[in-house]
């Protein structure tokens, strides 16, 4: 049912690939030589034939972009460098180049039918994130295969091509004073202006596209500088590794670069400033990046001197001499201010005698044009950090206490789970760890130990990580005064399978029929089989159970998790079957939330229980391949409000599994693994 590769509704997902190969070739516009083909994924095969039989001449990795040549098909004939070759249109993401003076204009999405939605990904299963109505234009920035990647106000999204009619608009005046050219209107010859985003935080997430539902390929540590390649509603586009990704414009700061006669003026000239290691252990590298060897290493506090920059990396001198290359994140950057006064004037200008200020240029806004920054705002005033007195650890009973204690200052916290290994992350703002050792030796039955750590320089975040033996629940509770915060770790208490309430959603339906196997076994039908077998199994011990589906009907993803809480549910359990391209792909995989916004962090954690125990079942049951326990955005776990798994039983794509999908036996043993799981997860029998 899902790519093994990515998310649900990733753009490669294997859902009626026949039909989807067809309607490449009979909607898609034909290619223009001139054309980007953008990656898709981590890496692809570049062919000497429109063929996945034919040799490999080549690869790509994600984001790299591919000069098209010509289509055939649903193949791209592209060139890389002096290499030609084909690649599988599913694989990337097509965008025209940028419309210059004397073109006829830009393309337009025109809806034709009476509403229609605009999705997360380029497929009919991803989340929606708005509507556009009939008549309504939407600006067409780059096409998949029968889908438009479009931009509604300051929203940029996917629409299907069946659902718009393409159009062009008529090109606008060209001012005559300004040349348009390489994404923005150029000023006089002599001088043309960019942009450059510096970073204003650090671990800042780099995206594959302007979203928080693309995929992190990367980080940015505060105070490293790019590029600015383009922009889309609140996010940026700046170089990243060996391609390209995309950051949001709430972390950094954006200012102007002007290039005269071939120079260009950069702040923070090489050489300037310091690297304050705010790491453990921190290697420091002979290249800018992890696959270069390690030539030498500093402490948390240790000061490094900046000779240069590289996109997440900084090129430091060490005490002794050295040089290398340290990642960003693990640094906090110090860098002087730039002098100002009489002998800092540029020639041609009296000295003692400030610049007049260059008046502002307008910039016109569209695909693969940056706007000029905003103006400055005041600098907000930082709050001063507070410091925690102590952390102490204790049992009471059967549980685990950790409290948190200021030296007064009030405490402003989050907490959060990770898992592999399990523990809980408590964040404290603005407050400092003080004279609280890094290790408190602790142990129970529940709790490992506990580590205290300054996170974050600026802002101010102390981390408190509490080390976990086994699943359990958690309490908190901060005091009257807002200065001692206690987090109660207590075990998980069984409950019966007699009077639970339990939900059981049969993936896809109708004219949904979610993945086809090889003989054309449709993975609806398999889903519905094994969920009614499951249902019966469980009613048969007393527990109420609710199927978001009993027959070959359509369910919208929304209303599927929502049925868990209109029932007051103990939980949910969505039950699939995979599938691939690759048609040797095998196993069983268990997926839970990977998000815990919105105050989910216990119902996360419950999930994580659930799907381990309906895993760790599964295997035991069906003898398949460990594909693991994953975490996901799907919708129908995202969206409930009660603990919920999604299981991928086997793959319909591969012959082997496809074969034992439609054995009886097998989905019985399928149905009787889950209602185990759902068992182990109570703590019942």
């Amino acid at each position: 049912m899902a790519l093994l590769i990515g998310l649900r509704f990733n753009p490669g997902r294997f859902l009626l690939l026949s039909a989807v190969l067809l309607s490449l070739v009979l909607f898609a516009p034909q290619a223009n030589a001139g054309d980007e083909a953008v990656v898709n994924e981590a890496v692809v095969n570049l062919r000497a034939a429109p063929s996945t039989s034919s040799d490999i001449v080549s690869k790509a990795v994600q984001g790299e972009k591919l000069e098209v040549q010509s289509r055939q098909g649903d193949w791209y004939r592209i060139k890389k460098g002096g290499l030609s070759g084909y690649v599988a249109g599913w694989l990337v993401t097509v965008s025209w180049t940028p419309e210059q003076p004397g073109d006829q204009g830009k393309e337009q999405a025109v809806v034709k039918e009476a509403i229609v939605n605009l999705r997360s990904l380029p497929s009919t299963s991803s989340d929606i994130v708005g509507k556009a109505v009939q008549g309504e234009k939407l600006e067409v920035q780059s096409r998949q295969g029968d889908w438009y990647r479009v931009k509604k106000g300051n929203l940029t999204c996917w629409v299907a091509g069946w659902l718009v009619d393409i159009k062009r608009e008529p090109s606008p005046t060209v001012d005559p004073g300004f040349q348009a050219g390489e994404g923005t209107n150029n000023p006089p010859a002599s001088e043309k202006t960019s942009y450059r985003a510096e970073v204003t935080e650090s671990g800042v997430n780099i995206r594959s596209g302007p979203g928080t539902g693309f995929k992190i390929i990367g980080q940015a540590g505060g105070g490293s500088q790019y590029d600015v390649l383009d922009k889309s509603g609140g996010w940026y586009k700046i170089p990243s590794g060996a391609a390209s990704g995309w950051i949001s414009e709430q972390y950094v700061k954006i200012a102007a670069i002007t290039a005269s006669r071939g120079s260009v003026e950069r702040s923070a000239p090489s050489g300037s400033g310091k690297a304050v290691v705010k790491g453990s252990e921190v290697n420091i590298r002979s290249g800018p990046g992890t696959n270069y060897k390690v030539v030498s290493s500093a402490n948390k506090g240790d000061t490094l001197l900046l000779v240069d920059s590289a996109e997440d990396w900084y090129k430091v001198r060490t005490d002794n001499g050295g040089m290398g290359w340290v990642v960003a994140w693990l640094v906090d950057v110090d860098r002087p201010q730039a002098e100002t006064g009489r002998n800092s004037s540029k020639p041609g200008q009296n000295a003692g005698t400030a610049p007049a200020p260059a008046p502002p240029k307008t910039v016109e806004k569209g695909t693969g044009i940056v706007p000029p920054p905003s103006p400055p705002s005041p600098a907000p005033q930082k709050p001063v950090a507070g410091l925690i007195k102590s952390v102490s650890a204790r049992t009471e009973g059967d549980s685990t206490v950790v409290t948190v204690q200021s030296d007064g200052s009030k405490i402003k916290y989050s907490m959060t789970t990770v898992y592999d290994p399990d523990r809980l992350v408590v964040e404290l703002s603005d407050l400092e760890p003080g004279p609280v050792p890094e290790n408190i030796i602790f142990s129970s039955s529940l709790v490992g130990g506990v580590r205290v750590g300054l996170y974050s320089k600026d802002p101010c975040v102390t981390r408190v990580v509490i080390d976990l033996k086994k699943g359990v629940k958690y309490d908190r509770l901060l005091s009257t005064d807002g200065t001692r915060l206690n987090i109660k770790v207590m075990p998980r208490s069984a409950r019966p399978l007699s009077g639970a309430r339990i939900v059981l959603d049969p993936g896809h339906g109708g004219r949904d029929p979610g993945a086809i196997g090889p003989t054309g076994l449709t993975e609806k039908s398999v889903n519905l089989d094994i969920a009614r077998k499951a249902a019966q199994i469980l009613r048969n011990q007393g527990a109420t159970v609710i199927l978001t589906r009993t027959s070959d009907i359509y369910v919208d993803l929304y209303s599927r998790p929502e049925m868990a809480g209109k029932n007051a549910a103990d939980l949910f359990v969505s039950i699939h079957s995979n599938a691939s391209p690759n048609r040797s792909a095998a196993g069983t995989s268990t997926y839970f939330r990977r998000s815990d916004d919105g105050g989910m962090d216990q119902v996360r954690m419950e999930s994580v229980h659930l799907s381990r125990n309906i895993q760790s079942s599964l295997l035991g049951t069906l003898k398949r391949q460990d594909i693991k326990v994953l975490q996901a955005d799907f919708v129908v776990v995202v969206k409930s409000k009660v603990p919920a798994a999604l299981a991928e039983v086997a793959f319909i794509s591969n012959p082997e599994e496809e074969k034992l999908l439609a054995d009886d036996s097998f989905r019985m043993k399928a149905a009787l693994a889950i209602t185990q799981g759902i068992a182990g997860y109570l703590g019942a029998k």
